[in-house]
């Protein structure tokens, strides 16, 4: 009974082990090399994401083994996907770079009147 034990908890051990991916990325302004940050990067279809610091650096944690797309978007900017096959061998972060944005927005009136 206690050899059984111990096989699954080996087994469990070891799946749990292999499902489990990391992935460190900077995210950089394509025009002029600086780190953007509060970029969304999401494995698509899961709730899996994280957001870059001021140095636009993410760590996503628990990525599925295979091969996954990453979603990469942040306001004022395109949106870009990446394809990667997980486990990577990542000694250095992976760097993207995004293209601002040239959307141009309606132009906003306020206005407001005075009562008493």
């Amino acid at each position: 009974m206690q050899k059984i034990f111990l096989l699954l908890c080996t087994l469990m051990c070891i799946i749990t082990a292999n499902a489990q991916n990391n992935f460190n990325v900077v995210v950089k302004n394509q025009q002029s090399q600086l780190p953007i940050n509060n970029v969304n990067v999401q494995v698509k279809g899961t709730k899996n994401a994280v957001t870059t610091d001021d140095d636009g650096i993410a760590n996503l944690k628990n990525i599925p083994s295979g091969k996954q797309i990453l979603v990469i978007n942040c306001i004022g900017f395109e949106s870009k996907t990446v394809t990667l096959s997980f486990p990577l061998n990542q000694s250095n972060p992976f760097e993207i770079l995004l293209n601002p944005s040239e959307d141009e927005l309606e132009e906003v009136i306020i206005s407001s009147t005075r009562t008493s």
